[in-house]
């Protein structure tokens, strides 16, 4: 019996055995399933789940990152990295151009599981997981996404799948949360004798979607089976309110909300808490897409960079998040009513 199997053993887990079509798989988990259980225990982050993150971003440890950088997370370097660097092309654009990204490079590959542990526990964008149920590895799943984690729309999906197709659920077994009750916990109802409807709050799992926060302010990620018209009930808002709130939703208030979806329960906040100081523009981003996706008032976003608004930032371009930007760093931006790509001063 391998090594792996008498860690699990030890934690009364057993996972299939290895076939030659999941046997990539199966060793990655052999060797650092150990690991993400300790770190589960150090900060609380679900053993399930950073072992799917990790086979799904390193593809099994056989990215290019994995075996090059030991980076299992496609963690880039960031102002405050200061250890080793590989480069590679990834999603930065220079001048509308794509140039090499830099991404940490570690001497072993247990060392990005820690980072990536002490990436999240310490960022308040993700500060609101922790309060979700420990066991819960769907909704830590979509909470990933609805903190903003991955653009993947399907990116819950994805890692629910793994999950579920290695068990890797039961790598959560014996884990005992510092979180003494959860509202939508069934038996903790039964036991204090209600039967009650699960109560909605802030980052927990409602069944159909999760309800966070975003910036500060109440959102919800849609898992493809709730409508505008269920939420609405559900928080106890008056639907057209909820629709005046979610202009982009671009299906009927009756219609399931496409996975991945975000839908503010609140409006949008004018300032920016989080630690990003700007957003490199992808294909296909708009100001507001990108307003939807760190929870800043729209009109607010055009302002902080001195755009008209009736333009759109190019490819590859910074849009800044917090503070007025200077003037030589506006975005270059198209205008909707010429089609030409500008970069000007503003009367902000």
């Amino acid at each position: 019996m391998g090594a792996f199997f008498l860690i699990l053993l030890n934690f009364g887990i057993v996972i299939p055995p290895a076939t030659v079509e999941n046997a990539p798989a199966m060793q990655y988990i052999e060797k650092y399933s150990e690991l993400a259980i300790q770190e589960m225990h150090r900060t609380g982050i679900p053993a399930s789940i950073k072992m799917a993150q990790a086979m799904l971003e390193s593809n099994m440890g056989r990215s290019t990152l994995a075996m090059k950088a030991n980076n299992h997370f496609g963690m880039k370097c960031g102002s405050a990295w200061n250890g080793q660097k590989f480069y590679r092309e990834d999603d930065d654009y220079q001048n509308g151009k794509l140039i090499k990204s830099c991404f940490r490079k570690y001497s072993q590959g247990e060392k990005s599981f820690v980072a990536h542990s002490d990436f999240l526990s310490s960022s308040t964008r993700y500060s609101g997981l922790f309060d979700l149920n420990p066991k819960d590895y769907s909704a830590w799943a979509y909470g990933l996404k609805a903190a903003g984690y991955a653009s993947d729309k399907s990116y819950p999906q994805k890692l629910i799948q793994l999950i579920e197709k290695y068990e890797l659920y039961k790598l959560d077994e014996g884990y005992k949360s510092k979180k003494q009750d959860y509202a939508y916990d069934e038996e903790a109802l039964k036991e204090k004798g209600t039967n009650k409807k699960k109560a909605s709050s802030p980052t927990k799992a409602d069944g159909n979607y999760v309800v966070s926060s975003l910036n500060k302010s109440k959102v919800v990620l849609s898992n493809g089976k709730v409508s505008m018209r269920q939420i609405a009930k559900d928080q106890e808002m008056k639907l057209k309110d909820l629709k005046e709130l979610n202009q982009h939703i671009g299906v009927s208030t009756s219609a399931p909300i496409p996975a991945g979806e975000t839908i503010f329960l609140e409006q949008k906040k004018s300032k920016y808490s989080g630690k990003e100081r700007f957003h490199i523009v992808e294909e296909g981003e708009s100001m507001f897409s990108i307003s939807n996706k760190y929870g800043i008032h729209t009109d607010m976003l055009y302002i902080k960079n001195r755009m008209p608004k009736n333009a759109q930032p190019m490819v590859g371009e910074k849009v800044h998040l917090k503070g007025l930007v200077r003037l030589k760093d506006i975005p270059k931006y198209i205008e909707s009513d010429s089609g030409k790509a500008k970069k000007k001063r503003s009367l902000f």
